[in-house]
């Protein structure tokens, strides 16, 4: 059985999404989608789309799609996602699942009542330094981790890029960025129990919302975070970096500029204290969550991440908003 997507968006990350449809085994696009009508016969050439939808309602009519794929503007992701599921779609989701609580509860009920999957776009979970760094702490080689900190440095021009990105509150770089730390640090060192948080005070880039932020998390083992972000640093370096710290080791994996690093030191593993560069495969992420999505359905399987996952992640990035807001920290669940 192929799974046939409706591609409904056609902006930055559809070149992400598509040829990871086109490369991902029993997967294919059905048809593309988006206001602009020029942008989407450009990527319909650019790919070899054959469909290209009049409008919405064309999309939840052809019952030949399976899986809608929203790539749309957060607030837009509710109200496509439950008429899509209402129709009896499944949906793929782009990160973050919604921009509030009220509206990842509505898509989740939606999915259940539909008994179709709903999966956000978890994509640094299919990094293939996720699995692999899953396993150091499964194993033990790090210890029992305390402490973890992450920074996404990115230029001006990521939100320039999507004039609608960042003009509404509670949707700016810790809706847009950080939310892939959220559930990166969820997945990796456990359920969050507070948060903290500053937004910066110095305007950097052309958002209405928040351009730069930090945030404190403390998770319900007793680890603690640091998560930084920011939309403002021009000039570079630019790149997203993840340090674990255990009691018996340490890992930092960092994506920068051209460059991917995951580097590890174990006296489990290695005998000794020196950080050793561990090489991994190069897989194309979005291509591996898209197969593990269509393998998921095709066997009857929950979705590899799930609503509620989606959810999670939104309901840390609330926290930080509520504590900056509050000035105080702020415990969860809300």
């Amino acid at each position: 059985m192929v799974l046939r997507v409706a591609v409904i968006g056609c902006g930055a990350i559809a070149h992400a999404h598509i040829p990871a449809i086109h490369g991902a085994p029993g997967v294919e696009v059905a048809g593309v989608l988006d206001t602009d009508g020029a942008r989407a016969r450009a990527v319909a050439a650019r790919y070899g789309i054959g469909v290209i939808y009049d409008d919405w309602a064309a999309v939840l009519q052809d019952d030949d799609v399976d899986v809608v794929a929203l790539l749309l503007p957060h607030h837009l992701h509710r109200a496509f996602a439950v008429e899509a599921l209402a129709a009896g779609k499944h949906v793929m989701c782009e990160k973050p699942l919604a921009t509030t609580l009220a509206d990842c509860d509505a898509m989740i009920d939606a999915a259940a009542r539909a008994g179709r999957a709903l999966m956000p776009c978890h994509t640094r979970l299919f990094e293939p330094a996720t699995p692999y760094l899953r396993g150091l702490l499964d194993r033990g080689a790090l210890g029992d981790v305390y402490l973890a900190q992450t920074a996404g440095i990115e230029p001006p021009s990521t939100p320039g890029a999507r004039p609608w990105l960042g003009r509404q509150a509670g949707d700016g770089v810790l809706m847009a960025q950080a939310v892939h730390v959220a559930y990166l640090l969820r997945h990796l060192v456990g359920a969050v129990a507070e948060v903290s948080c500053f937004t910066g005070g110095v305007r950097v880039a052309d958002l209405a919302a928040d351009d730069t932020a930090v945030v404190l998390l403390r998770f319900a083992s007793g680890a603690v975070a640091a998560m930084t972000a920011t939309f403002g640093q021009r000039i570079g370096p630019h790149e997203h970096v993840v340090t674990l710290y255990g009691r018996d080791g340490w890992a930092r994996y960092a994506v920068g500029d051209s460059r991917r690093e995951l580097r590890v030191a174990s006296e489990h593993l290695y005998g000794n204290d020196q950080p050793q560069v561990v090489h991994l495969a190069e897989e194309p992420h979005f291509r591996t969550m898209w197969t593990a999505f269509a393998q998921a359905l095709a066997s009857g399987a929950p979705p590899p991440v799930t609503g509620q996952d989606g959810r999670a992640a939104v309901e840390i990035i609330v926290a930080a908003y509520q504590s900056a807001a509050l000035g105080r920290p702020v415990r969860l669940p809300l």
